[in-house]
Formats: structure tokens, C-alpha cells, sequence
């Protein structure tokens, strides 16, 4: 099963985490808020800060992730460029 990584649980991400978990994917979460709703809906979470590239790089790494989303969340952007997915063409598996 293919892993996507999602940056944010906000009550506006949910249908971004649906969508993928209805298109086959195992779902991770990352998201700072403890109260977020997505980690309800997600199949793994984490309590990390979307911002935070090193972190949500370590989540990454960990899960061998396929792919990654920050759905609906600007400031999440630049995090999700750090993470390492074997179909981005400026990935070298370092």
C-alpha cells in the first residue's frame, strides 16, 4: 500500500485525508495542534509541526513515504519540499 504524508488535521484538510484513504493510501498526519480533527480520520499520526522541516523530514524517513500533500496549508509548503519521495524527480534516496 502506498503511504502519502498529509501536513495538517485543520476541519478544512479532513476531505484532503478522506480523499486519499478513499483512493487507497495509508495515511500519515502531521500536524501541531493535539486537538486536530484529521487524526481522527487519519491511519497514523503525528504531533509535529507542519513548519518544522526537520521534523516532518524525520516522519518522512521513518514511514518511507510514496508521496506527500499540504493540502490547504501555505505555511506547510516549504516542509513538504524537504520530504524524500521516490517519484519526485529531485529525490536521490539520500
Amino acid at each position: 500500500m502506498k503511504k502519502i504524508l498529509l501536513l495538517g488535521g485543520s476541519a478544512q484538510q479532513v476531505v484532503a485525508i478522506k480523499a486519499a484513504r478513499n483512493l487507497g493510501y495509508y495515511t500519515i498526519l502531521c500536524d501541531f495542534l493535539p486537538d486536530n480533527p484529521g487524526q481522527y480520520v487519519a491511519d497514523k499520526f503525528y504531533l509535529v509541526s507542519t513548519t518544522d522541516k526537520n521534523a516532518v523530514l524525520e516522519v518522512a524517513q521513518k514511514e518511507q513515504i510514496d508521496g506527500v500533500l499540504a493540502y490547504a496549508s501555505a505555511p506547510a509548503a516549504p516542509a513538504a519540499g524537504s520530504a524524500p519521495c521516490p517519484q519526485s524527480p529531485s529525490w536521490t534516496g539520500q
